[in-house]
């Protein structure tokens, strides 16, 4: 027993240790097509043409029309994600 819980705690260290990801935020269908509305992403870093491929091939999600921002300022795809950035994926907005 003390050995499970030993190897839980080292795995819970080592999770809040890990800072070699990056946070995504989902909206509207986004949030609903994944079932969640975070992500952790595990790579240093990425561009932001990089991270839309990798959000169509790994989560199937739309990214065509989708706004890209990293802390909060809107990201042209040359852009870089770096570990520890939060990105937001905002798609369009229609409404009357």
């Amino acid at each position: 027993m003390a050995i499970k819980r030993e190897l839980f705690l080292t795995q819970k260290i080592n999770q809040r240790c890990d800072t070699s990801m990056f946070q995504v935020l989902l909206f509207a269908h986004l949030r609903e097509q994944v079932g969640s509305e975070k992500l952790a992403i595990r790579e240093k870093q990425l561009t932001v043409k990089e991270f839309k491929e990798l959000m169509e091939n790994q989560y199937k999600l739309p990214t065509q029309g989708v706004m890209i921002a990293i802390n909060e300022k809107y990201a042209t795809e040359t852009d870089i994600i770096a570990e520890g950035d939060t990105v937001a994926l905002i798609p369009p907005v229609s409404g009357g």
